[in-house]
């Protein structure tokens, strides 16, 4: 947690910008974690697209941004997280909100668990952060949760004051 509260301040004294925070809050998720892939997701204002802000994958050690999941396309898993459920899918092709997901996204990269909080902003739902492990099944534990529960929270405080300086 102490990293966390590390990068916070950086963020408040504007050490760090948007991309640099987000970056380093999902490498700290998946070395916190241990899943293979993290991401934060901000919705639009309609809460019908969810657009990835950015993706580290540990398995590449490579960053991504810039795609879109459509409610249209996925209307189970937009209704849960606008909502603001956790979603826990240890079995994520099977899970009735996750598999959705699996033709088109979890087959290809080979994502066999998820685990999903909301981000909550002035008791409005502005994204997800998306953890995912690869190869086989990971049993999320409470602690996991807890700690990405607390990672949401923290980009709750810490998200505004970004977009102040973009």
């Amino acid at each position: 947690m102490k990293t966390l509260q590390h990068l916070v301040r950086q963020a408040q004294s504007h050490t760090l910008d948007s991309a640099e925070f987000h970056r380093a809050v999902i490498q700290t998720i998946v070395e916190q974690i241990g899943s293979t892939r993290a991401s934060v997701w901000y919705f639009n204002e309609y809460q019908d697209i969810l657009t990835c802000e950015v993706l580290f994958d540990s398995r590449t050690e490579e960053y991504s941004s810039n795609f879109s999941l459509y409610q249209e396309d996925y209307p189970q898993y937009f209704g849960a997280m606008v909502h603001g459920d956790t979603i826990c899918a240890p079995d994520a092709l099977r899970h009735p909100l996750t598999s959705c997901f699996a033709e088109t996204y979890f087959d290809p990269l080979e994502i066999k668990s998820l685990l999903d909080v909301s981000i909550i902003i002035k008791g409005k739902v502005v994204g997800v952060i998306c953890c995912e492990h690869c190869e086989h099944r990971k049993d999320w534990t409470n602690s996991e949760i807890e700690y990405l529960n607390t990672v949401a929270s923290m980009l709750s405080l810490t998200v505004p004051l970004l977009m102040v300086e973009a």
